[in-house]
């Protein structure tokens, strides 16, 4: 592999230190009560969930009672344990693949991302 495309796989790997500082999913929910900066929402983060504002997520919870949907408990969710690790070994193998260079690695790597982005809807879901 060239320099640029060590390059940019060593980018792609470094992207996903983004989830560590940022919210990898953002809910937001409007209705009649709630219109435009009234809004309820829910940031979903590598290790943990919080309301947009301070109350939301016990809002939420209390909205989801009336519907029969469990509380959102971020203490009962392993994921959230988990997945700091697993986003560390991707970036980790990323690197590693960029510095050797070799195009089954980078393929692998890329074939891990993807795998776990399709675990991570899925177990979303």
């Amino acid at each position: 592999m060239n320099t640029k495309s060590k390059s940019l796989v060593a980018i792609g790997a470094l992207m996903l230190l983004g989830l560590y500082f940022l919210p990898m999913w953002w809910i937001k929910l409007e209705a009649p009560q709630y219109p435009g900066d009234l809004a309820l929402g829910i940031k979903i983060h590598i290790n943990k969930v919080v309301g947009a504002k301070e109350n939301d997520l016990d809002n939420i919870n209390g909205l989801n009672h009336y519907v029969g949907m469990k509380r959102i408990e971020p203490d009962s969710i392993p994921e959230l344990k988990i997945m700091p690790y697993v986003v560390a070994g991707l970036i980790a193998f990323g690197l590693l693949a960029a510095l050797i260079g070799k195009k089954g690695m980078v393929v692998a790597w890329i074939a891990l991302v993807g795998i776990a982005g399709v675990v991570g809807m899925y177990d979303f879901w």
